[in-house]
Formats: C-alpha cells, sequence, structure tokens
C-alpha cells in the first residue's frame, strides 16, 4: 500500500496531462449569412444551432454531427419545447414561419403556415431580437405572429397545426405593418410580460389568455429592456398613475402586474440595457444616459436602497453588451472607464462602490465577451496582444491566463486562433465547451470543442500541494490550508460533483472510489486526491 500515492500520480498525470484539448468536431458548410452564427440549445441531451440559414444538430462527435434543414432565411431562436426544438425558418415556397425538428431532417416539418398566399411570413416584418422570438410559458410556446388579417399579436402553440392560434387582437387592424406587439415576450411571475397596444407604448401583461391580458396603464415604457427581480419587473419609463405622488416623473419604475403596484424606484435612471444580474438578492444592472454613457447600479427594490457603484463607463460594439456573469461571489462584466479608447477590459463588483474596480489591464485591447462560467473557473474571449484567444481566470490575478490554441492558416482577418473568428456564444455542456468559428482556411466554419478540467489538475507533475484528512474518508474531509475560500471535488474525468466554502466539506453523498479535490485560497489553488470509501 506504501506505493498507492505514487502510483495514482503517474495514473493523474498521464491522465490530466493531455486533458485541456480543442478538437475539430465537423465543417459547417458558410451559409448565406456567414456572420449569423448563433449559440446552442440543449433539447434531449443534444445541442442545436445554427450556421445561418442551416439548423444542426450535434453530440460532440463527428459522426452525430448533422444538417437538419436548409432555410432560406435566417434560422432564429431555436428553442426547446416539449422534447423537441422549435425554430423560425422558411422554405421555398413560404416566408418565416413557426417550424420544429424532433432531431431527423424527416421530422423537421413547418408547424403552420400562419401568413398564408406565398406570403413574407409571420414574422418577416418583425424587427425584435430575432433570438427571442419564442417564449415556454405554462406548457405552451408562445410568440409574436402575424396572419396579415390582424397584424402583430400574440400567440401560442402546442407543437400542432391545430394547436397554434392567435390568443387575442389587441390592437386590430390588417396587413404585415399593422401595429399589436411591439416587443419579445418577457416572462416574470408566472406572467407574460410586453410593449404594444393602440399607441404601440403601454406596458402589457397576460396570463396566456384573451381575458387575462390587459394595458398596465400606470406605466409609459421609454425603452424595452424589461427584466425581472424578487416577483416583480423592472423598466424605465414614466409613471401615469394619477394617484402617486410621483405621478409624470420619469426613471426606473418596478411593476407587479396591477395598475396601483407601480413604483418608482429612481427618478436618476433614463433608459434601460439587458445588461443585468442578481449578486447576493440584489439586482445588479447597467442603465445608460445621455453622451451613450453607462452607469452601474445596484438595488433592493426599494428607492433607499438603489445606488450607482460606478458611473460614466463605456461599452464598446454594436450590441453593446457588457457580458454579465456571476462568479465567485461578484459580478464581473466588460466595459471601459476612458471615452474615446475603442476597447473595454474585465471588471468586477462586489456590490459595493469601493469593490467595483477593473479587474486587469493585461492588454490595450483586451475586449472580453462571452464570459462563461465552466467547472470553477471564468472563461472569455479577449486579445493578447494582436490575437484573439480564449482567456481562463479563477478570480486572481495570477491565475488569470491565455489558454494557448494552436496556430492556424486562417486568412480571416481577426487572428490565427480558434477563438479568434469566434462569431457565436461559448456553451458549457458537461467537461467541453462548444463554438463555432472561423479556424482554418482550408475548413472554413466548423463546429469545435474544448475540453475543460479544473485549472492546475493536467499540470500534476508533482506530489499533491495539499493536504486533507482524513484520507481515506467516509464523511467530512478538511484541508490543512488556511484562508480557504472554496473547495471543489471532482471525479475522474473533471466532472464538478460537490462544492463548498470553509475548510470541511461532507463527501459521504459520493460514491466509493478516488477523487480530486481543489482548494481556493487567497494566496491561489491547491490540489488533492482523496479516496472515499
Amino acid at each position: 500500500m506504501k506505493y498507492l500515492p505514487f502510483l495514482l500520480l503517474i495514473v493523474f498525470s498521464s491522465f490530466f496531462c493531455h486533458s485541456q484539448v480543442i478538437s475539430l468536431i465537423k465543417p459547417i458548410p458558410q451559409s448565406t449569412y456567414p456572420w449569423n452564427v448563433k449559440g446552442f440549445t440543449s433539447c434531449n441531451g443534444d445541442l442545436y444551432f445554427s450556421n445561418g440559414t442551416q439548423l444542426w444538430k450535434t453530440n460532440g462527435d463527428s459522426t452525430n454531427t448533422v444538417m437538419l434543414m436548409q432555410s432560406f432565411s435566417d434560422v432564429k431562436s431555436i428553442t426547446c419545447y416539449n422534447n423537441k426544438v422549435y425554430f423560425v425558418a422558411s422554405d421555398s415556397v413560404n416566408g418565416d414561419e413557426l417550424w420544429a425538428s424532433d432531431g431527423t431532417a424527416q421530422g423537421t416539418q413547418m408547424v403552420k403556415n400562419i401568413m398564408m398566399s406565398n406570403g413574407p411570413g409571420a414574422y418577416f416584418y418583425n424587427t425584435l431580437d430575432p433570438e427571442g422570438l419564442l417564449t415556454v410559458y405554462n406548457n405552451l410556446l408562445y410568440f409574436v405572429g402575424n396572419d396579415y388579417y390582424h397584424g402583430s399579436e400574440l400567440w401560442q402553440s402546442d407543437g400542432t397545426t391545430s394547436g397554434t392560434q392567435m390568443v387575442v387582437d389587441i390592437d386590430p387592424g390588417t396587413g404585415v405593418y399593422a401595429s399589436g406587439v411591439k416587443s419579445n415576450l418577457s416572462v416574470y411571475n408566472n406572467k407574460i410580460f410586453f410593449r404594444g397596444g393602440v399607441d404601440s407604448l403601454r406596458l402589457w401583461t397576460s396570463d396566456g389568455t384573451a381575458a387575462g391580458t390587459h394595458p398596465i396603464n400606470s406605466i409609459l415604457p421609454t425603452g424595452y429592456a424589461i427584466f425581472g427581480f424578487n416577483g416583480r419587473v423592472y423598466l424605465a419609463g414614466i409613471q401615469k398613475d394619477s394617484l402617486s405622488a410621483d405621478y409624470g416623473k420619469w426613471g426606473l419604475l418596478s411593476s407587479d402586474g396591477t395598475d396601483t403596484g407601480t413604483l418608482l424606484i429612481s427618478d436618476s435612471i433614463e433608459y434601460l440595457t439587458e445588461n443585468n444580474a442578481v449578486l447576493n438578492n440584489k439586482l445588479v444592472f447597467m442603465p445608460y444616459h445621455s453622451g451613450n454613457l453607462h452607469d452601474l447600479y445596484i438595488t433592493d427594490g426599494t428607492p433607499g436602497g438603489t445606488s450607482p457603484l460606478k458611473k460614466d463607463l463605456r461599452l464598446v460594439g454594436p450590441n453593446r453588451n457588457a457580458y454579465f456573469a456571476v462568479y465567485n461571489n461578484k459580478v464581473y462584466f466588460s466595459a471601459s472607464s476612458f471615452v474615446g479608447i475603442n476597447s473595454c477590459q474585465l471588471w468586477e463588483t462586489d456590490g459595493t462602490p469601493q469593490g467595483t474596480i477593473e479587474f486587469a489591464n493585461f492588454t490595450p485591447y483586451l475586449n472580453p465577451s462571452f464570459l462563461t462560467v465552466a467547472n470553477g473557473l471564468l472563461y472569455f474571449k479577449g486579445v493578447d496582444s494582436s490575437r484573439v484567444e480564449l482567456w481562463s481566470t479563477d478570480g486572481t490575478l495570477p491565475n488569470t491566463k491565455v489558454i494557448n490554441m494552436p496556430a492556424a492558416n486562417a486568412t480571416y482577418a481577426y487572428s490565427s486562433t480558434v477563438f479568434g473568428n469566434l462569431r457565436a456564444p461559448i456553451y458549457h455542456q458537461g467537461n467541453h465547451l462548444y463554438f463555432q468559428s472561423f479556424y482554418d482556411t482550408a475548413v472554413g466554419l466548423a463546429l469545435y470543442k474544448y475540453a475543460i478540467m479544473p485549472e492546475g489538475i493536467d499540470v500534476i507533475e508533482s506530489p499533491p500541494t495539499t493536504m486533507f484528512y482524513p484520507n481515506p474518508a467516509t464523511g467530512f474531509i478538511e484541508t490543512t490550508e488556511a484562508e480557504v475560500q472554496k473547495i471543489t471535488v471532482f471525479d475522474l474525468t473533471g466532472k464538478m460533483l460537490l462544492e463548498g466554502s470553509g475548510r470541511r466539506i461532507d463527501i459521504s453523498s459520493l460514491n466509493p472510489g478516488v477523487y480530486i479535490v481543489l482548494v481556493r485560497t487567497k494566496s491561489g489553488q491547491k490540489i488533492s486526491r482523496v479516496l472515499k470509501r
């Protein structure tokens, strides 16, 4: 038995030294709209995605990565519902309509031709967010559809042709341009919220029935961003409740969905963006104001609990996306504090003004994007010198680093690495990150996966750097380290099983076997192996 640790060391070194690798799954033919590659939707264990005008499915290997449909327009809003994926697409005869797929080419079919007579389609003149067209609510699929005879209105579907029908006509009118619902649907507190109506401005709420769909007359929204927090919806608008002392004031409003339940939270906020996250039961969000500048705010839902964390930040890019991600009890985001600088850096906030700081300034043009938390680390796409790379961090500067990728033969401008030409969000499933990218000119657009393991495990070439006792163990194990921030337990494939704070963690729920335990302290991270009996 005295040789067991040495033998385990050999096994772990052999297994993990080559664990973090990037691999090509399959080339994806360039579509009509090559820059409109989409993110991924998980359904029944498979991933569905679009390269623009084609719907694809993969389970992570080349053989089972197949095209399901060639659309004549952009494939939009891929949504999992009732063991199928639903999406918006068109064929050679019909315009943009509602489609469904069971994961086979034969089982990929249009659900209903909502706008008949070879019209432009139910969504053709829809200016809404193309990735937010479909919403699952109360076991039905809801969306904004246009059948020409009623304009853009609220529809529902149970996945069948007969069960796809208009819910209510909130603004009677005819034609592809007719008014009605003028925003995507948002579900909060078991209600649907959207903008629309006769003046196209009112905030509406619905329970999915005609009788339960009505405007909230106490709110006149001034933008399209709506988000939920603690049972209420938040948006920028004008208080229109004549009985309120804040009648006529413009600012951040919250509502419970009733005319009398609208409150003015702050009159110092002009417009909202979709950038928001919940941190320690408070809402961190990013409004913007004149000069195209953004402020970082925090609120507990009350006027007294609403305050700025950082003023006059700048977001870069056409979507002005800060890529919020909650990690290690902080919110990380992309922003710049310098007007005129066409680059963002990685920022962090712990919910206090003094704790809202630029996390690091590694390069002049880092521009972090696609922030993704996976297996205990924060990953993002960023610029290293002149190359766009994949980065990872555990929240400490020494362990924030570029994950080196193999060079490519790419002539597509951005970079000579895979992530340099990444055009869609990174998707985490299991022990892999998935993404589409222009990598090699000989391959073109392709689907890739990146095998992720806990940082540090793939470089074990010496005895464990920390100890746990008892070891072997049946219940609690305790580390000898001080100032412990987090303990994470992984199996031998790198899958995270348990996580806790403090120096002790209970492993009694695990099956007997060997596990990897990662300890994060204020000074860095250390690793050990524990035998569970």
